[in-house]
């Protein structure tokens, strides 16, 4: 379902209320929402346990299942850090907690997690064959659910695309110097990101 035209300097805001969406236009993001159903995460999830890199195995080994299923195009490092990063954008504005404990830097092509990135950097800009952990295994269903939610998406996006959202993001703008290391902080992100990711 496209609930909006998705051009940098328009955008639109979801809602959940019961599998009910409704969409309204910000300004300054770029998306095209089709979402989700995500529920709160709540009990049995010790946060911290979790780093990006398990997350980033959960979404290397989906995009090869869609890739071997529908032929899809596997994710490359600079897709699966643009994804990562909206996946944390998305757990902090809906439930004020991160996915992940990693810190995320502001690089030339948007957010960046440094070791993630170094894991595949080999891989330059071809898709990434194998994850590194067991990552079906790596969460409880809730949160399957909600990684699940988040390739819905956001999978369905070039890499380029995915930059080009990052870019026009105030979060990534107002901590880009050129400086690789500078942390995009996660109140940055959860203050910005609390209006397009909304619960009713």
């Amino acid at each position: 379902m496209k609930l909006c035209d998705g051009w940098i300097g328009r955008s639109c805001k979801y809602y959940h209320n019961r599998g009910q969406i409704a969409y309204a236009k910000l300004k300054s993001v770029m998306l095209e929402l089709a979402l989700l159903q995500h529920k709160r995460l709540s009990g049995g999830y010790n946060m911290a346990d979790v780093n990006a890199n398990n997350v980033a195995d959960w979404f290397i080994a989906r995009a090869n299942r869609e890739r071997e299923e529908n032929f899809g195009e596997g994710i490359s490092n600079l897709k699966l850090q643009k994804v990562l990063y909206f996946s944390q954008a998305a757990r902090l504005a809906l439930d004020s907690k991160p996915l992940f404990k990693d810190e995320i830097h502001a690089w030339d092509y948007g957010p960046v997690i440094n070791s993630v990135y170094h894991d595949f950097k080999r891989n330059q800009n071809t898709a990434i064959k194998n994850p590194k952990g067991d990552a079906y295994e790596a969460f409880e269903p809730q949160t399957t659910a909600f990684l699940e939610d988040i390739w819905q998406l956001f999978g369905k996006y070039s890499a380029g695309k995915l930059v080009a959202m990052t870019h026009a993001h105030a979060p990534w703008k107002d901590t880009y110097d050129g400086t690789p290391n500078k942390v995009i902080t996660k109140s940055s992100i959860e203050k910005y990101y609390k209006n397009v990711f909304v619960r009713t």
